[in-house]
């Protein structure tokens, strides 16, 4: 299972740090001691981002081209997998993604801004199904699948929201799972907004 090391500054305001290391996936360490966040969630969710990255780079949580079995993303490549090369700066890669908002520094949470934006638009809020990811090997447990769906009624409204909405596959803990989820949802209804202002 994954590790977590938190880490906090001794005077106020408190900041906090998080590292994270998959036994038995690889040997680095990911997230850091010295990148400091508000909250201790956002310390963890950075390092946790930082692993799914480093995880995808190695073509062991690629999205596949078709939807449902994460073992055989995994199954062949497991066994040798090699670290990032020394110089690798993580960070770098990390801030390389922001732009498209996987790291979530917003006032709102994802979910708030894709139900504030759905309601604003006269949608419902999606509901988010979300399947295991069954795997092999261990210390993979608890990836999983997520989507949303909208209801009928929205769908008759606006095809665009037609399901699964924003299908994300082999993603560590449902949180991470449903924010990466809401990422492509909130494009989508943002699409859907500039459409209607056009």
């Amino acid at each position: 299972m994954p590790k977590y090391t938190e880490y906090q500054t001794e005077s106020q305001p408190f900041k906090f740090a998080c590292t994270l290391q998959v036994p038995g996936i690889s040997s680095s360490c990911f997230g850091s001691k010295t990148d400091l966040y508000p909250s201790k969630k956002e310390a963890r969710k950075a390092a946790a981002r930082e692993a799914v990255l480093w995880l995808r780079s190695q073509g062991q949580l690629a999205t596949p081209a078709s939807s449902g079995d994460c073992k055989s993303m995994l199954s062949n490549k497991l066994q040798d997998v090699t670290p990032l090369p020394s110089g690798t700066d993580h960070m770098a890669v990390i801030k390389s993604v922001q732009h498209i908002g996987v790291d979530a520094k917003y006032d709102l949470s994802l979910p708030e801004q894709v139900r504030r934006l759905a309601l604003a638009l006269g949608f419902t809020q999606p509901a988010f199904e979300f399947q295991p990811c069954v795997h092999t090997h261990q210390g993979l447990e608890g990836f999983v699948n997520v989507e949303a769906y909208f209801t009928e009624e929205d769908v008759r409204r606006e095809p665009r929201l037609k399901g699964p909405v924003g299908r994300i596959e082999s993603v560590y803990s449902k949180k991470t799972a449903k924010e990466m989820c809401c990422q492509e949802v909130l494009r989508l209804l943002e699409e859907i907004r500039e459409s209607r202002i056009a």
